[in-house]
């Protein structure tokens, strides 16, 4: 079953050099139907030496420095933002469902 909150955790894990297995960042977690939900987030990601808050913000709020995020997506979804373009209105994402390159939406 694919886990795109943690497929997410799991790339800015390794983008910061921290070698992490997904099974890893959930070990001992209580997860639902066998997926990381953003209440255990901060849990897992603690696993990996990294810290995550949840918070609810629009792209235009977003810092360049907090690059690279995780955005929850309508449905369930789960994305990484790596940067912004304010004037073109794009994101540079990797979406965890696909093959995990990076691509502009």
């Amino acid at each position: 079953m694919k886990d795109p909150l943690l497929q997410s955790l799991a790339y800015i894990s390794r983008f910061y050099g921290q070698a992490n297995s997904p099974d890893a960042l959930i070990a001992d977690l209580p997860l639902t139907d066998g997926l990381l939900t953003p209440f255990l987030l901060p849990r897992a990601a603690e696993k990996a030496g990294l810290q995550a808050k949840q918070t609810q913000l629009t792209f235009d709020k977003l810092s360049p420095l907090l690059f690279p995020v995780i955005a929850i997506l309508k449905g369930g979804d789960a994305c990484v933002v790596l940067s912004i373009d304010q004037e073109k209105g794009e994101a540079e994402v990797v979406l965890p469902q696909s093959d995990g390159s990076e691509q502009w939406i």
